[in-house]
């Protein structure tokens, strides 16, 4: 019995050692873990002052604030809306260089005249925000129009925003005359409607038509005294531009993006902005007729602006605001 009794004894004092050890294992286990946490919260915390982190880039007051000087200073948004716009742009930038998709500068440069027109300054050129928005602007263009392989045909532009819309440094006489405009927009429609007869019957080419729009003075820009441009054009052969560049106009490059085999267009219409900086519908308004003849439209299977959206949701950012 004193054998068994010392066994049992022995047996108690091994399993009191195992579980002290145990405790002991566990104890130090969890400091460890707990030290793991504290250190990677620490090099974690966002500094003071940060309004946004985009993968792992933390964005300050001080440098949001010098993108967003300027439209702050003219009144555009509240400093919060400004700063989320901000934040939505870097982060589709961001998405697209991970794509390799990136505007040329002479797309950036259109998207610069489409968003601002010709009235800023040298300052305002080299703000941060204008050049942020125009990035963001030719960005969209590009992934837009980035499934389309070619397109090759005629823009006829038949313009009538002579009293609306001039150049940066000259305005026709009676600028703003309603009476004028409306004379203007009834030639306009006049010769698109008389062109656009001669091509569907197959009686005038679109070479021919094209000519003598350009040769048109009341269907042109009016850029200075005696100077006229018409944007009316054969997009699509320079191989040295987009075919976007050449076709210039927004409404009709929204509308050739939209087509998947050639064609002759309806007569449509086009708008131009009637203020140097448009903010909302308002500052729009229609100023020219445009037909396009189609002679090419080939599309490639590539990334979509709904496939960009959905990649663009993977950025690690967060918004944390003033």
């Amino acid at each position: 019995m004193a054998k068994t009794s010392h066994k049992i004894t022995e047996l108690e004092d091994n399993k009191k050692v195992f579980n002290r050890r145990y405790l002991f294992l566990i104890i130090v286990i969890g400091i460890v873990i707990l030290i793991f946490f504290v250190f990677r919260n620490n090099g974690q915390k966002t500094p003071k002052g940060t309004v946004f982190v985009i993968n792992g880039k933390n964005y300050s007051s001080k440098d949001v604030n010098s993108i967003i000087s300027y439209p702050l200073d003219s009144k555009q948004g509240t400093r919060d809306y400004l700063s989320h716009k901000v934040y939505n742009y870097l982060i589709r930038q961001q998405e697209a260089q991970k794509l390799n998709i990136v505007p040329s500068e002479t797309d950036i440069q259109r998207a610069k005249t489409t968003e601002f027109g010709f009235q800023l300054d040298n300052k305002q050129t080299s703000s941060e925000w204008v050049k942020l928005v125009s990035y963001d602007y030719a960005l969209q263009q590009n992934i837009e129009t980035n499934n389309v392989s070619s397109y090759e045909g005629f823009s006829l532009i038949f313009w009538f925003a002579q009293h609306l819309e001039t150049g940066p440094a000259f305005r026709v006489a009676d600028f703003g005359n309603q009476k004028l405009v409306k004379q203007d927009q009834a030639y306009a429609s006049s010769r698109a409607n008389y062109y656009y007869g001669q091509l569907k019957s197959k009686s005038m080419t679109a070479d021919e038509v094209l000519r003598s729009v350009q040769n048109d003075n009341r269907l042109s820009f009016v850029a200075d005294v005696n100077k006229y441009m018409s944007y009316s054009t054969h997009f699509g052969l320079d191989n040295n531009k987009t075919w976007q560049i050449q076709a210039w106009y927004p409404d009709v490059i929204n509308y050739v993006s939209s087509q998947s085999s050639p064609g002759l267009s309806s007569i449509r219409t086009g708008k131009v902005n009637v203020v140097n900086v448009p903010k909302s519908s308002k500052d729009y308004a229609n100023g020219y007729y445009y037909i396009v003849q189609l002679d090419k439209a080939k599309k490639i299977s590539n990334i979509t602006t709904n496939d960009f959206s959905k990649d663009t949701s993977t950025i690690k950012a967060k918004y944390i605001g003033w």
